[in-house]
């Protein structure tokens, strides 16, 4: 799942499961080589008919730090990520 513009909505995830145990879902922000973790969803309960759990995760919480992306990743010799965008 990639969506690339929420668009102010919140991205709503669906979870079935069967009765036994838990699952639990990661929902991470990828850019470039960087990981960043949103939010955990976990769902161990038992409804009637499919067993579904909804849940929405703001969209505000997918905001990238552009500083943290590839684009800004230090040069060779540089020790931190420290770089800064230039002007366009």
């Amino acid at each position: 799942l990639f969506p690339t513009d929420l668009g102010g909505s919140p991205l709503t995830v669906v979870i079935g499961r069967g009765s036994i145990g838990k699952t639990v879902v990661e929902v991470y922000i990828v850019n470039g080589s960087t990981s960043t973790l949103v939010q955990t969803l976990q769902w161990a309960g038992v409804t009637s008919g499919e067993n579904l759990a909804t849940f929405e995760i703001p969209a505000a919480l997918f905001v990238v730090n552009p500083y943290l992306t590839d684009k800004y990743k230090p040069k060779s010799g540089e020790s931190k990520w420290n770089r800064k965008p230039s002007a366009v």
